[in-house]
């Protein structure tokens, strides 16, 4: 038993060597396979041709060192290879305002006006084609553009072109060159009138798409909006009801919704200091009775604004609405005839107007270019307050508020 212990203890050590021997043959493999792969790799990597990409950025060098001495032949060279033997859909040598830029600086003003034509179709690519690399080409291009500026739009007005690409080519320049701060600045503005200048002069143009959508930018009101406010003013009564009850002092709340031009809104007014005041006629006297109310006006409305310029509008309005003159609660415990004595319960016809005066909330943020805090004069009169014709009367009323108006902005195209 024991020299069987001994074989079994020998073979046990010799499987551990064989197992251990394989694992470090198995490691140098691996440790030399590896070697040669990065070997070979790196070969690969000294061997590489550069491609296209390569191929456009040395490009770009050559054409900005050439374009910096003024070596015009040179630069039209670099600029025909990589436009007509390089780019294509996968790969840009150019952005748009380099090519439309270069092009008009070297003469080529058909290559420019097909650029601008075919803008849309080759614009489809830009999402996934290789662009260029960063580089200084762009801003000494826009620097030098820059100091012959009058010059470049001379010749573009003496080039060999119809009336129509010279107007669009001279646009696009003027576009590109413009520096400006945003899309709401007065430069933006100034091309903004010459865009729809063309659009007027040449309404069939193939360039419109162009000119509305890359050139100008121009926005209009979106169709929904939203208001409310406060306000104080002064409500007052009409015929008999002006006998039997004073003109007081009104605090209220207004909220519309706009839909273009077309206004929907809800006014509601409290009074306070309204005053009754009234006779009995007795036997052998005539009692005089006074006290104080609760007063309560208001109504539904549809305006239109007939008026919207930019710093003011004027809305009338149609509606419906009502009053509620009610006596307090210390007056109908002294005359408890009075305790369920309402005046003017009744729903009847409104009409009237706003006028507005609008302070506006941003010029720079677009969503917020229509928005504004209207400061608000509002006059309305409300027909025929009691239709029991107990105290026949109309109401009046006219306040003074500020609130504010929330309108997005949408593109206009």
């Amino acid at each position: 038993m024991r020299v069987f212990a001994i074989v079994i203890k020998q073979a046990t050590a010799l499987f551990r060597f064989g197992v251990g021997f394989f694992v470090v043959l198995l490691m140098l493999g691996a440790s030399s396979v590896s070697v040669r792969g990065q070997e070979n790799i790196a070969s690969e990597i000294m061997k590489y041709t550069p491609g296209r990409s390569e191929l456009i950025s040395r490009g770009r060098s050559m054409l900005l060192d050439a374009f910096m001495d003024d070596n015009s032949a040179k630069v039209e060279d670099v600029f025909l290879y990589l436009v007509n033997d390089v780019e294509d859909t996968e790969y840009i040598a150019f952005y748009y305002a380099e090519k439309v830029t270069l092009a008009c600086w070297l003469g080529m003003y058909d290559m420019a006006v097909r650029e601008i034509a075919c803008f849309y179709n080759d614009s489809t690519t830009y999402p996934t084609a290789i662009k260029p690399p960063a580089d200084q080409l762009w801003p000494k291009l826009y620097e030098k553009a820059q100091l012959y500026r009058e010059a470049l739009f001379q010749r573009i007005e003496s080039a060999s072109l119809s009336a129509e690409d010279k107007a669009v080519l001279t646009l696009t320049m003027e576009s590109i060159l413009t520096s400006r701060e945003s899309v709401f600045s007065q430069e933006q503005e100034d091309i903004n009138k010459k865009c729809n200048e063309f659009l007027t002069s040449y309404p069939q143009s193939v360039y419109g798409r162009y000119v509305r959508e890359k050139l100008r930018f121009q926005v209009k009101p979106a169709d929904w909006g939203f208001g409310m406010g406060i306000n104080a003013g002064y409500s007052g009564h009409t015929g008999a009801l002006a006998d039997m009850v004073s003109g007081y002092a009104t605090i209220g709340f207004e909220m519309e919704v706009t839909y273009k031009r077309f206004m929907f809104g809800f006014t509601g007014n409290y009074g306070m200091g309204a005053d009754l005041r009234g006779s009995v006629q007795g036997s052998n006297t005539n009692e005089v009775w006074s006290g104080s109310a609760s007063t309560f006006n208001g109504g539904l409305y549809l305006g239109f604004k007939s008026v919207d310029a930019r710093k003011w509008a004027l809305t009338p309005f149609v509606g419906v609405g009502g009053c509620l003159v009610e006596p307090l609660e210390p007056f109908q415990k002294q005359h408890p005839e009075f305790e369920n004595f309402d005046l003017c319960g009744d729903v009847s016809c409104m009409f009237g107007f706003n006028l507005e005066g609008k302070l506006s909330m941003s010029k720079r943020l677009p969503h917020l270019l229509y928005s504004y805090y209207p400061v608000r004069l509002r006059a309305a009169y409300l027909l025929n307050c009691d239709s029991k014709a107990f105290m026949p009367g109309d109401l009046f009323t006219i306040t003074l508020g500020i609130g504010m108006y929330i309108r997005n902005s949408k593109r206009e195209m």
